[in-house]
């Protein structure tokens, strides 16, 4: 893969978190800090009307196994930082066509693939040990 081409995670979070407000009306927040803790949150999803608990979003640019790996282990420190205001988490790990888009528009391409994967993650690991594929709806 070449290194020049290949779109920071950073931006795919932004971009992500983005999608998810404008197209599923989520209330969200890309690197976000919370108070006391030093780790940023890939993206926070938040409730529309109750702020005090969040879905930890812990994104990653690969989808082999290391990939899928890091995503899960950042996902599940989630239920141990939060002091219990995280109530939900899910990893994810952008498809080559996002990573590497080609000059194409980013958000079209978040918005449009079906090719995302991603796992609900509770403390224990991956719950039922399944990864789907899909879209951001």
């Amino acid at each position: 893969m070449n290194e020049e081409m290949k779109v920071q995670e950073n931006v795919l979070n932004g971009i992500l978190a983005e999608v998810l407000h404008n197209h599923c009306g989520f209330s969200t927040m890309a690197e976000a800090r919370m108070e006391g803790i030093s780790k940023r949150c890939d993206i926070q999803v938040r409730e529309q009307h109750d702020h005090a608990y969040f879905t930890a979003i812990e994104c990653k640019t690969s989808q082999d196994v290391k990939g899928r790996q890091n995503a899960v282990i950042d996902a599940k420190r989630w239920f141990e930082l939060s002091s219990g205001s995280c109530w939900n988490a899910v990893a994810v790990c952008y498809p080559e066509e996002i990573v590497m888009p080609a000059g194409k528009s980013l958000y079209e391409l978040m918005g449009n693939t079906k090719d995302l994967l991603m796992a609900k993650v509770s403390p224990r690991g991956v719950i039922e040990g399944k990864w789907i594929r899909g879209g951001v709806r």
